[in-house]
């Protein structure tokens, strides 16, 4: 509906080689589109970072069928640990302005 606040919840996909491909997501936080928190941790374990990507969807969801919002795909290897903002696209790859997932990263070499 037109003018809905939506509730989103971020899907994260590891893509890469079968062992390390992953999907999972997050709840969805009900009528906050406009600064929603999660505060959830997920944890991966990946075998081979030259070829993994990380995909982060952002949905908004509804009764019958999710709608697509933003997205950002990062190679694994591009990662840096810390506070991050990452930067949504539309489904034409466009930049959103003003539309980031806010995450915090720790990378384990063990």
């Amino acid at each position: 509906i037109l003018g809905e606040i939506i509730d989103p919840y971020v899907g994260i996909d590891i893509c890469g080689d079968k062992e390390d491909e992953i999907k999972i997501k997050t709840k969805y936080i009900d009528d906050n589109g406009f600064n929603p928190r999660w505060d959830e941790l997920f944890r991966f374990r990946i075998t081979n970072p030259d070829v993994a990507l990380i995909r982060f969807t952002v949905y908004d969801k509804d009764m019958n069928m999710d709608d697509f919002i933003g997205s950002a795909t990062i190679p694994f290897n591009s990662i840096r640990t810390g506070c991050r903002h990452i930067q949504l696209r539309d489904s034409a790859n466009t930049l959103l302005e003003l539309s980031t997932l806010f995450v915090k990263i720790k990378i384990d070499d063990s």
